[in-house]
């Protein structure tokens, strides 16, 4: 499979008026907490589970599909290190009009909107609650673009960030809303914890997003040109 290098630490400029507004997600600050090692394999297995390396976590490039997981050292902040698995498990295209209660520029209207449902499971020894998963969009441009900061009253796509206490061993669902830039669409859900490292990225099948007691819409595929 082919691997994508780390995208340019620019993040892309969209920013939701009033109380929609971009998340301050960090690309980390402090460089010696940076994980550069590369491991061997990064190809997905039958189980839905990428090879590891030696350490027990995820090659750094490696291709996903939805529904996979990914394992990764994660320092949400300077001096606090954990480890955690992240399994994006669909991803909604979404249309605009479903922002129309948000003040949208020009550009943000020309953009995609896009759900984006992940579980992730604490397996490390630090307490990561508070924090957002280290995901980003990857429209195929030269930015790569952080989750909106969506207020929890947002009933069709809440729980952005991870409990207040997310301890070793803990599970938890989010769901994370992105806007594309203007005229682009997903190519994939890149995971990217620092800078300097090459993103983990899912690609796959999106879905509508569906009301409640509605079957599920159909699927079209994504993923990268």
């Amino acid at each position: 499979m082919s691997r994508m290098t780390a995208r340019p630490t620019r993040i892309g400029a969209l920013v939701l008026a009033s109380t929609l507004v971009l998340s301050a997600c960090s690309l980390g600050s402090d460089k010696d907490d940076k994980k550069k090692d590369k491991e061997t394999s990064g190809e997905p297995t039958a189980q839905g589970t990428p090879d590891v390396g030696d350490n027990g976590m995820t090659a750094w490039g490696a291709d996903l599909e939805f529904g996979e997981t990914a394992r990764v050292p994660w320092a949400p902040k300077q001096k606090l290190k954990g480890a955690v698995e992240i399994t994006v498990t669909r991803v909604e295209q979404v249309p605009m009009k479903a922002f129309e209660v948000f003040k949208l520029t020009d550009d943000q209207k020309k953009g995609s909107g896009y759900y984006v449902r992940a579980t992730a499971v604490n397996v490390g020894n630090a307490d990561l609650g508070g924090f957002a998963l280290p995901l980003w969009l990857d429209d195929g441009s030269d930015v790569i673009y952080p989750p909106v900061n969506i207020p929890s009253a947002f009933k069709p796509c809440s729980d952005r960030v991870l409990p207040e206490k997310f301890a070793p061993g803990d599970k938890a669902k989010v769901c994370m809303v992105f806007l594309s830039g203007p005229g682009q669409q997903l190519r994939s859900i890149a995971l990217q914890p620092a800078e300097g490292i090459d993103q983990i990225d899912w690609t796959g099948s999106l879905s509508q997003p569906t009301k409640p007691g509605a079957k599920k819409g159909k699927k079209q595929k994504a993923g990268k040109s």
